[in-house]
């Protein structure tokens, strides 16, 4: 799996909101008290993975593989977190080891974190939650032991700090954490409920000064931004419901007919011991409660998938590895799941964003080497299906962000782009009457047209 990974980031290139994401980050760099105070992003808080982001762009310019070398990086050091934990939690070493591998079998759920850029705030959250996690279960250790609980406890509140500037699922570890312990409470000592209960207690104060803090100096603005970020009651709880379903069940749900199938060649199927269903309900919950936040969104992203997809891997771990052949279950898993992610990745036209940026770039610098100041480009499209979702490959590529993209190109703040989108692309009278240059996008290609021209309809096939 890490040799797929390693082979596909060197095909992968920014796409959509890593394009904004990334001018941030730039400008991030120039104002440090702005950025801890978001003034740039109005209902987010995301000031670390600004400055990362920020950091690799002044390195690296807009190379893709370092970026994309992070978010792996991240992937690894999460797994060996998540690894820890199983052991901290009285886990074998072939539990431990099953995690990782259960994980990594996931793809569907990662690959769009590892791949596309604007997620770096997933994996950093989940980076610092993991270890919050970890720490907390070595101060629980430590208190049955007798030894001081206190560095533990500063070290997970340190982490729980450094979580609350990149994203807002921090305010669920206390719930995730309550579950963890609920689940395995019976197999504690007096001295490691206590350690546990103070734990919990010093990282819930953790989260609810976060609370305060957005509250009073940078609130949540869930009217602003893209549609798809924004609250809603409705049916979109439904349909948030059945994205996660379909992405995180099929691990599970493969994993227990492959089981039904071996016991029924045994005739008999050992009942999981105690330990295990504790493990198996302390996944479940970890999983359920770390979507919560996404249900009343007003639509869905892949990166969402990323933290629930270690509380699934948690819970089968001990389970499968009392079971038989449970390396051979996962391998057969991990191959289907590696072909119908990459068909997803394919229809998506996720292999050639790299190449029409290149593109992109090489049409703008022929067109005008030297922008004049406040030069504007217009890009035409007229969406035509070009991918499974029904979406151009320019659009899917630029999506809202042809602006940031023209910016960060040419390395100036003064430039300005627009798209027109769909039938309007297609009708001179309302182009932008002003603009630098005019281009229509067709298959990924530029094209450029002169200003007012009418441009042909391609023929219906």
């Amino acid at each position: 799996m890490a040799a797929v990974l390693l082979a596909a980031s060197a095909i992968a290139g920014f796409r959509g909101e890593d394009w904004f994401n990334i001018e941030r980050g730039a400008r991030s760099l120039t104002d440090l008290p702005a950025t801890l105070l978001a003034h740039d992003t109005p209902g987010f808080y995301r000031p670390l993975p600004d400055l990362l982001t920020g950091a690799l762009n002044r390195m690296f310019g807009l190379r893709p593989w370092p970026y994309l070398a992070t978010l792996l990086a991240l992937l690894a050091l999460d797994a060996a977190l998540l690894a820890a934990i199983v052991r901290a939690r009285g886990g074998s070493r072939a539990a431990a080891w099953i995690a990782v591998a259960a994980l990594a079998v996931q793809c569907n759920a990662y690959a769009w974190t590892v791949f596309w850029f604007s997620y770096v705030t997933g994996s950093l959250v989940t980076t610092f939650l993991l270890l919050a996690i970890w720490l907390h279960h070595r101060a629980v250790a430590r208190a049955g032991s007798g030894g001081s609980v206190g560095p533990w406890i500063a070290g997970a509140a340190i982490a729980l700090a450094l979580a609350a500037l990149c994203k807002e699922e921090v305010v669920l570890l206390p719930l995730i954490l309550a579950a963890l312990e609920a689940a395995r409470w019976r197999r504690l000592t007096p001295a490691e409920r206590r350690g546990a209960v103070v734990s919990f207690a010093a990282l819930s104060l953790v989260v609810a000064a976060y609370a305060v803090f957005r509250w009073t100096v940078h609130p949540p603005s869930p009217g602003e931004g893209s549609a798809q970020y924004r609250l809603a009651f409705g049916r979109n709880w439904v349909s948030n419901l059945v994205f996660f379903g379909f992405h995180l069940l099929p691990l599970p749900v493969a994993m227990a007919v492959f089981a039904w199938i071996e016991a029924r060649h045994r005739d008999s199927q050992p009942a999981p011991s105690s330990p295990v269903r504790e493990e198996l309900r302390a996944g479940a919950a970890w999983t359920l409660l770390s979507i919560q936040l996404y249900l009343p969104m007003g639509g869905h992203a892949y990166g969402l998938l990323y933290l629930p997809a270690f509380g699934v891997a948690l819970g089968l771990a001990p389970w499968l590895a009392t079971g038989l052949h449970p390396a051979r279950r996962l391998a057969l898993y991990g191959g289907l799941a590696v072909l119908a992610t990459a068909w997803g990745l394919a229809g998506a036209g996720w292999h050639r964003y790299r190449a029409i940026a290149r593109a992109t770039f090489a049409t703008l610098d022929q067109a005008s080497p030297s922008p004049p100041p406040g030069a504007r480009f217009v890009f035409l499209d007229p969406m035509e299906r070009e991918t499974l979702s029904g979406r151009s490959l320019f659009n899917m590529t630029f999506d809202g962000a042809a602006a940031s993209m023209v910016r960060l190109h040419y390395r100036r703040s003064d430039l300005d782009a627009r798209m027109v989108v769909g039938p309007a692309a297609l009708d001179s009278a309302v182009h932008p009457p002003v603009a630098t240059a005019v281009f229509l996008v067709r298959g990924g290609h530029l094209e450029r047209v002169d200003r007012g021209a009418q441009v042909a309809k391609r023929p219906v096939r």
